[in-house]
């Protein structure tokens, strides 16, 4: 019996029927993925997307993130929450959010912009926890079409270190990039074909629970691998003499239970790096819920309402921060002598009327 459970279980493994394993070959797998042409693993042939130029006369900060930081799903550029800021704070708040960015691809991205702002924020999905464990998004997400992505593993030390990209796109290096990809093991199928298939039928199904919020942050190394990747982020800020500001977001159905899952999280952070913004959406984003407000749009994350309340708390926790306060409420020769020492390379044209 156990030689036919067996041999059953080879059949189902290599014919796939029904593509009950949908990554069930290594070669066809890999062969829908390459290595990206730049480094932060965007695939559209577009680039990354552009921040749309504005009236204001400077930009005082740079968002990076996922899509609840690019404003997904808002239709108009005017009612993304970061375009309302800028107008409450009267000054630019350029938008790099990318759709399905993890915190590291964000570092990464961060990391290639060579310009500066006096504010640098970072805005949090909870997802992206997830995303940060990934090597690329065919066993996370089961989407063939996207890019290879950067991540990192901690040491044995707890320090972050950075995965080397694959030398090549054969399957051999493509299959060794994903071998810390917490996601890819699950297909790593061999003998005992019944014992590994059973396993990764059954993480396949809970990953397809977990993309839609259940079984959520439940990894262990999630937690510590996203801390030090906000450690690094904001050391790489204060290295370019700039103020990080951390805006955190939560998930729909956070909001709905109102359990979010990140206060954790924030609060370790916070505890270690006190002069840092950290801004907390969550609030105010519950308080609209139990009033009967609805936030949220068609596909999980915020519509124009949601983000006209993301715009006011991010404009009032960069008014209200220690440091970042400073800056927001300067006038207009200390922007202008700002602009001159930090930025030589740049021309901005300060209106002195602003205030």
């Amino acid at each position: 019996m156990l030689l036919m459970v067996e041999l059953v279980s080879f059949s189902l493994y290599r014919f796939n029927p029904a593509a009950i394993l949908d990554w069930h070959y290594y070669k066809s797998a890999f062969e829908h993925t390459r290595k990206p042409t730049i480094p932060y693993g965007w695939s559209s042939p577009d680039g990354l997307p552009r921040p749309i130029q504005t009236k204001y006369p400077f930009t005082c900060a740079r968002a990076f993130g996922d899509s609840f930081t690019y404003g997904e799903e808002v239709d108009d550029s005017e009612k993304v929450w970061t375009s309302v800021a800028s107008r409450e704070l009267g000054c630019q708040i350029e938008n790099y959010g990318v759709g399905g960015f993890g915190t590291d691809q964000a570092l990464v991205l961060y990391e290639s912009t060579k310009t500066n702002t006096h504010i640098v924020i970072l805005g949090i999905y909870p997802e992206m926890l997830r995303r940060n464990l990934a090597a690329s998004w065919l066993f996370y997400g089961g989407q063939k079409g996207r890019a290879l992505k950067p991540y990192f593993k901690l040491d044995h030390q707890a320090n972050l270190e950075q995965i080397s990209w694959p030398e090549s796109a054969s399957s051999e290096d493509l299959r060794n990039y994903h071998r810390h990809d917490i996601f890819f093991k699950h297909y790593d199928v061999k003998f005992p074909y019944s014992w590994h298939l059973s396993k990764s039928i059954y993480h396949q199904m809970k990953t397809r629970l977990e993309n839609k919020g259940f079984f959520f942050d439940k990894h262990n190394d999630a937690l510590p691998l996203q801390l030090a990747l906000l450690d690094e982020f904001e050391a790489q800020v204060a290295a370019r003499g700039s103020e990080m500001a951390l805006v955190y977001f939560p998930s729909l159905a956070e909001l709905s239970s109102n359990n979010l899952s990140y206060i954790k999280q924030m609060e370790i952070f916070q505890d270690k790096h006190p002069q840092v913004c950290v801004i907390d959406t969550g609030p105010a984003l519950i308080e609209a819920i139990e009033k009967g407000i609805g936030v949220g749009a068609q596909s999980g994350h915020f519509n124009s309402i949601g983000n006209a309340i993301v715009a006011t708390e991010v404009a009032k926790g960069l008014k209200t921060c220690q440091k970042t306060k400073i800056f927001i409420s300067a006038d207009a020769q200390t922007l202008a002598n700002f602009y001159a020492t930090q930025h030589p390379l740049q021309q901005y044209q300060v209106d002195a009327d602003r205030h």
